[in-house]
């Protein structure tokens, strides 16, 4: 019988629905949670007496950008919602929130600086590694409990995404674990589009037609209309670029907070600060790697003291994380895509560590899904630079991660079928349960739990 989302479902009291982070952010509760083995209850300051010496922690590094805009139409207010950059010079938008068929991923070898090296430039949006920027080779560098420290955007947040509620084409899309998008739209002209393109969702895209032209509220930037796709989304064109882009997107833009952060009177300063990692360096994140929240200095100092390795990769979570399931039968479900990254020396290094029997610890369902999606069919990882699709519910073989840490997720969500899939639905049920019962926090701004893989025997 194929799974149904109504098997995903459970009662949340809105009082467990987290408002604000946990001050200092290390003193989030942390649930452990192993398949046979009763719930512990014990906090993030103490995760390395959970884990061991020779642990990898793997976390994600993209960086939240001010993603939510409102432009104007002569006086109807339009919202945007940025979702992925789109290459200079291409012929096809790669990127369409609703595909029409699955496609095999593909792997591209890309380069990385040694770990303690000193930072390299950021990484342009759009821009993969292996790439120049500046006459310099850009790569990887992990930001060490003693790193260098991110700067805050300035813009405000908004609490919601513009999204129109008109569906997708209605046709059944086959399910696979990993899926990189086709092109479904040829450029009108037969040339590439220009470069500041990007994939975005729309607020009232019924209003909108192509060859629009929008602009904004106390900045002179323009927004021209390329293309609109069904379910509001579609491809524009920013006459903002270069470095200018930056100043642009903190003048009108805003955190796309969860809709499930209450903000009467609008986001906060403390938001702005709190709503990013420790880790952050590559922008592109429309919401927060929410599992990475929880770090501190201090805390990562302990990890270091305990011989517990770091290692970084990218996934720029984008605006679908928020978007809800449509229909009932998850084999038609397809997911939203969502850029990563994965470098050489980092693969090698994961894959050795696998080897010698060392764990691989995932700090978030973003990083577990990256990792995921950039394994061979012998289980060796690969270099990684492209979209992924991997949608993970229970029957899912996990090949590369051992334990997840990771937030309390949504009823009815592709994250909680996840964590289902990862720890076992029955053991997860319980998990909530006892979770709600004895007043642990959830969603982005709430408490933690340690997952631990359930044995392939005991998989649904």
């Amino acid at each position: 019988m194929p799974l149904s989302i109504s098997d995903f479902d459970f009662p949340l009291p809105a009082s467990c629905v987290a408002q604000h982070p946990a001050t200092p952010r290390d003193s989030a509760r942390l649930l452990c949670v192993q398949p046979h083995v009763p719930f512990r209850q014990t906090h993030m300051n103490a995760l390395a007496e959970e884990l061991q010496a020779g642990d990898v922690l793997v976390v994600n590094n993209t960086k939240v950008i001010p993603a939510q805009l409102e432009a104007l139409k002569n006086t109807t207010r339009i919202g945007i919602t940025l979702d992925r950059p789109l290459p200079a010079g291409l012929t096809d938008p790669p990127h369409p929130l609703y595909p029409p068929e699955p496609e095999p991923p593909s792997h591209h070898a890309s380069g990385q600086s040694p770990l303690g090296q000193p930072p390299l430039p950021e990484r342009p949006y759009g821009q993969t590694y292996g790439q120049t920027h500046g006459g310099q080779k850009l790569a990887e560098p992990f930001a060490s409990a003693s790193g260098t420290k991110t700067q805050n955007p300035k813009a405000a947040s908004a609490p919601l995404i513009p999204q129109d509620k008109e569906s997708p084409q209605d046709k059944e899309n086959p399910t696979a674990q990993n899926i990189k998008e086709r092109p479904i739209l040829s450029h009108p002209n037969g040339e590439g589009w220009p470069e500041e393109c990007w994939h975005v969702l729309f607020r009232k895209a019924k209003r909108l037609k192509v060859g629009d032209i929008l602009h904004f509220s106390g900045h002179p930037g323009t927004v021209h209309i390329l293309h609109l796709e069904q379910g509001g989304a579609g491809i524009v064109h920013f006459d903002t670029k270069g470095d200018s882009f930056d100043d642009f997107l903190n003048t009108v833009g805003q955190l796309a907070l969860p809709p499930y952060i209450t903000r009467p009177n609008g986001p906060t300063e403390q938001d702005n600060a709190q709503y990013h990692t420790m880790f952050s360096r590559y922008k592109g994140a429309i919401a927060a790697p929410t599992a990475g929240l929880h770090f501190t200095p201090e805390l990562m100092n302990k990890l270091e003291q305990k011989g517990i390795i770091c290692k970084a990769v990218t996934l720029h979570v984008g605006p679908g994380t928020f978007l809800p399931i449509r229909g009932d039968d998850l084999t038609h479900h397809i997911m939203h895509a969502e850029n990563g990254m994965l470098d050489s020396e980092t693969a090698a290094y994961l894959n050795a560590a696998r080897n010698e029997g060392r764990r691989i610890v995932a700090v978030g369902t973003t990083t577990l899904r990256l990792l995921e999606s950039a394994v061979d069919e012998q289980g060796q990882l690969q270099p990684f630079a492209a979209d992924t699709r991997i949608f993970i519910k229970p029957g899912y073989q996990f090949r590369v991660v051992d334990i997840l840490l990771t937030n309390f997720h949504l009823p009815r969500s592709t994250l909680f079928m996840l964590v289902c899939a990862f720890s076992g639905v029955q053991t997860m049920q319980q998990a909530y349960a006892y979770a709600i019962e004895q007043g642990f926090r959830f969603y982005s701004y709430g408490d933690a739990c340690l997952l631990y893989r359930t044995p392939k025997k005991d998989t649904p």
